[in-house]
């Protein structure tokens, strides 16, 4: 069941599981490294995920507790509120783990390759503007998708 959410810049959306989500996020921060022009970005996605060896009983798959802002943070990572030089460094890294993933396997990351193959394809259609319903995970818009549940007072399902 999907539980990780990325949104796209037309508010199409990628959903995977939550594992997948989490590794996604993590071979991006592998390709940043420690790039200078990368630190906000960076500091942006690792808040997206729990830290390594987090207590198991913080975790709910959706999302995690935080310990040290006590808060939850769901699994989602919105692109459109990136700026132009993160967008041009996410895909960048995206694309390089794609490449490491694809030629070193499961000594690169315990991925399926599928999971960034598809975020890079929506891209793709995403970039061509055409219907951002005909490639995205879910039946609504991300706006119509977060306008719903607020009317609605759920969780997506």
């Amino acid at each position: 069941m999907a539980s990780g959410f990325i949104i796209l810049q037309d508010r199409s959306c990628l959903a995977v599981r939550w594992t997948g989500y989490d590794a996604l996020i993590r071979i991006v921060l592998r390709e940043l490294g420690a790039d200078a022009g990368a630190r906000e970005l960076t500091t942006i996605l690792v808040a997206k995920i729990p830290p390594e060896g987090m207590d198991e009983g913080l975790e709910m798959g959706w999302g995690f507790m935080d310990e040290e802002q006590r808060d939850t943070i769901e699994r989602s990572l919105d692109l459109r509120g990136l700026s132009e030089d993160h967008h041009q460094l996410f895909w960048a890294a995206l694309q390089k783990a794609f490449g490491q993933l694809m030629r070193l396997g499961t000594d690169y990351a315990g991925l399926h390759p599928d999971i960034p193959r598809e975020l890079l394809r929506k891209r793709k259609r995403s970039l061509r503007n055409g219907d951002p319903l005909a490639h995205s995970d879910w039946t609504r818009l991300a706006d119509e998708h977060f306008e719903r549940l607020s009317r609605e007072g759920g969780e997506e399902g």
